[in-house]
């Protein structure tokens, strides 16, 4: 054999051998491979499935029938009486409907047709739909494709408030849509669809439901819609944004001619029918004003009762967050009951836009930088128990639209109208002074970066004066010498218990009271921010009650759509003044409304027991009432929001606005009860130039006078000024002119005993 024989012998009988016996066995290996991988794969797939749908099962919410009905989504607000005051929202709104029979068949017929043709016949999910979204999501390794029915939709809306768009939460919805499918009927389903989906931003608005849009975009009934404008309203919840038939009309009318010819295909409607609804006028048909946010009471709703709301909740645990709270509670189905009444409420917003009380001319041009403009002369007002604290009105502002500034909310410098409450009350309450003490009103440089010389509003100077004469009259100087006697940190003490200290906040968390303040400045109200009406009000009820103060109480209970309470008020009170230390600052701010400034009061209310004090800022900025009846308080600011003065024509105005507000409250408690006398106060004859006990001499100079003391702070020397007289005294004041000028035998210009510790 030739050695290419042997050659070509080699390659048919070895080459070829080993090639037929390695590829069977190559062929055994791989195919065994491919197997334990194949069942490796479908076990770890199986397990992972597994673990990935107990885990989506065991995160599954609860779902039940009420769970998905939407009839009482929208948060809402209810007066004391249970009168419903309005909405909770971001500027949303949502009327339900309770069944399909409130809905034109065109408007079932074009969301069917629109979002899920086999609605009445599916079994919640459509399979085959699922499977091709699942592959083309797979393949972009991320959600892409819906596939969602109308059931689905309704789970997802009812169920998981957090849109998130993840392989298990479709999973989940697509589980609980199986069930809903089972528990509801397709109408029932239908009906809780048409009432959560949204339909976008319109007019001002967030709106929500079916009858809602309706409304909005045309003013119509859900039974009164042509086919048209049922086409259009279904056009909207596919992408409210991009089917906005005010922002993009266009891509709207497109979308609705697109559901009319699917609504044409399915048999819902004759060619004839879409042809005519195609040519309808379906854009010039919308509703075009703009809708006002928050409904009747925008201010209280908008600004206190949200906000408060918001808070209460987050501190129970409810929320873990404000911002998270914020964004569920309009939509979360709450109850919450308050302490509004409706008819005050109505009252006072009437007020408030009344042109009798704030005139026609109250606008003032304004810049402030490059911003011009024009202020109205606004007001904020406050109406509170006094023996609750129960907030029973708030006038926020005289024009929502044109102001969104909650006045009852905001804080100002308040004037002499805080001298009740930081000065006299806690000098009184220590027994630092009486009603008759006589303080020196003169010219006094008080230490400090800058110096502090305050001046009285009439630029006088009054010589010596009671205690009395110098609140009734509002005499800046005796009460920064108060404040200055007692140490600004122990009138700021007083402050606090009466929910004024240093930190506190409006109801939307703006703090009022800085550190800064605890200053003799401070005496006369100059403070940083200063304080809102609402503070100042609920601070003088401590007065008409005794001195015992309830904190303001905006909200008496929360409850969910269920009937669970998520927060219950608990009543507070604490003793800030003594009941005699009320009783005397009472009974001089009564003197402020009969001879005071507030006199303007007791002419319209002769009879009726009132005390309050006002107050005003440099240059008339901020003008004040806070005045109270045993059972009521009620203060009123008014002003501008660029802090301009008030025109002299208008100074006048807070006491005819509170006058206004008041008179129904006094009609309504009438006849209205006395200040009642503690037993620890009795009523003595002084002098009124020494502030002593009287004395015969004293009665026939025609100097004595009646005047209220408590037991333990009664005076105990009996004036010797009026029964020697001196020569240069033709019983007038000349030895008031000043200190030096005073005789030996007349009294001490101001009387301070050692502060209590």
């Amino acid at each position: 054999m030739t050695e290419r024989d042997k050659a070509l012998t080699a390659q048919t009988h070895h080459h070829p051998r080993h090639r037929r016996r390695r590829t069977p066995r190559i062929r055994r290996m791989l195919s065994r491979l491919l197997l334990s991988m194949l069942v490796v794969c479908t076990m770890f797939g199986g397990a992972s499935f597994g673990a990935y749908a107990y885990a989506s099962l065991r995160e599954l919410p609860k779902l039940t029938p009420d769970a998905l009905s939407a009839e009482n989504v929208g948060s809402i607000a209810l007066d004391r009486h249970g009168q419903r005051l309005g909405e909770l929202t971001r500027g949303e709104e949502c009327e339900p409907i309770h069944s399909l029979g409130e809905v034109s068949p065109a408007l079932i017929h074009a969301f069917v047709a629109a979002e899920d043709r086999t609605f009445f016949s599916n079994s919640g999910i459509r399979p085959v739909s699922m499977l091709r979204a699942a592959v083309e999501d797979v393949l972009d390794q991320r959600i892409v494709s819906g596939a969602s029915t109308i059931t689905q939709q309704t789970v997802k809306l009812a169920m998981f408030p957090k849109q998130e768009r993840t392989f298990k939460r479709k999973f989940q919805e697509a589980l609980l849509a199986v069930e809903a499918n089972r528990l509801l009927t397709k109408d029932e389903i239908l009906v809780d669809y048409l009432n959560r989906v949204y339909f976008g931003h319109i007019r001002g608005i967030h709106v929500y439901g079916v009858k809602t849009a309706a409304r909005r975009l045309f003013g119509r009934d859900l039974k009164n819609l042509t086919l048209a404008q049922a086409a259009l309203i279904a056009a909207l919840p596919n992408n409210p944004e991009l089917n906005s038939p005010y922002m993009r009309p266009t891509t709207a009318l497109e979308r609705a001619h697109y559901i009319l010819q699917e609504m044409e295909s399915e048999g819902y409607a004759t060619q004839e029918d879409v042809h005519r609804a195609q040519s309808e006028n379906v854009l010039g048909e919308l509703l075009r004003q703009p809708i006002r946010p928050y409904g009747k009471h925008p201010y209280l709703m908008a600004d206190e009762i949200q906000p408060l709301v918001v808070r209460l909740l987050t501190q129970n645990g409810v929320y873990p967050n404000e911002a998270e709270a914020a964004k569920a509670i309009p939509r979360a189905g709450l109850t919450v009951e308050t302490t509004i009444d409706a008819d005050w409420q109505n009252h006072m917003e009437r007020v408030l836009q009344s042109r009798t009380i704030f005139g026609t001319a109250s606008a003032r041009p304004f810049a402030q930088g490059h911003h011009r403009g024009t202020d109205l002369l606004e007001g904020g007002a406050a109406l509170i128990d006094n023996h609750t604290g129960d907030v029973l009105a708030l006038g926020g502002g005289r024009d929502y639209e044109a102001d969104q500034y909650d006045h009852a909310d905001l804080a100002r410098q308040p004037g002499s109208a805080i001298k009740p409450l930081l000065d006299y009350g806690p000098a009184l309450d220590l027994g630092v002074l009486t009603p008759a003490t006589l303080l020196d009103d003169a010219p006094t440089v008080f230490p400090g970066q800058p110096p502090f010389a305050p001046k009285n509003d009439d630029g006088r100077f009054h010589g010596r004066v009671s205690v009395r004469r110098a609140l009734v009259h509002s005499l800046n100087i005796p009460a920064v010498k108060v404040l200055s006697n007692l140490g600004p940190a122990t009138g700021f003490r007083y402050l606090a218990a009466l929910g004024m200290g240093v930190g506190a906040k409006t109801t939307v968390g703006q703090t009022t009271v800085v550190a800064d303040d605890v200053t003799l400045a401070s005496a006369i109200g100059g403070l940083t921010h200063g304080v809102t009406v609402l503070q100042m009000t609920s601070a003088y009820t401590c007065l008409g009650n005794g001195g015992v103060w309830h904190p303001a109480r905006l909200i008496t209970r929360i409850s969910d759509r269920y009937g669970h309470v998520l927060y219950s008020a608990v009543p507070k009170a604490h003793r800030v003044f003594r009941r005699d230390t009320a009783f005397l600052l009472t009974n001089m701010l009564e003197d402020v409304v009969r001879h005071g400034t507030g006199r303007m009061v007791s002419k319209t209310f002769p009879n009726i027991p009132i005390a309050g004090k006002t107050g005003t800022t440099d240059h008339e900025e901020n003008g004040w009432f806070v005045g109270y009846t045993p059972d009521y308080s009620l203060g009123v600011w008014t002003g501008y929001n660029h802090n301009q003065p008030i025109p002299r024509a208008y100074y006048h105005v807070k006491i005819r606005f509170w006058e206004a507000l008041m008179r129904p409250v006094l009609t309504a408690s009438a006849p209205v009860r006395d200040f009642q006398v503690p037993d620890n106060v009795v009523q003595l004859d002084i002098c009124e130039r020494t502030g002593e006990l009287a004395t015969a001499a004293c009665r026939r100079l025609g100097n004595s006078r009646k005047e209220w003391f408590c037991v333990n702070h009664i005076p105990t020397t009996f004036c010797n000024v009026c029964s020697h007289p001196p020569a240069a005294d033709n019983g007038g004041d000349s030895w008031n002119a000043s200190p030096e000028s005073a005789p030996n035998n007349a009294p001490p210009a101001e009387f301070w005993p050692t502060l209590p510790q």
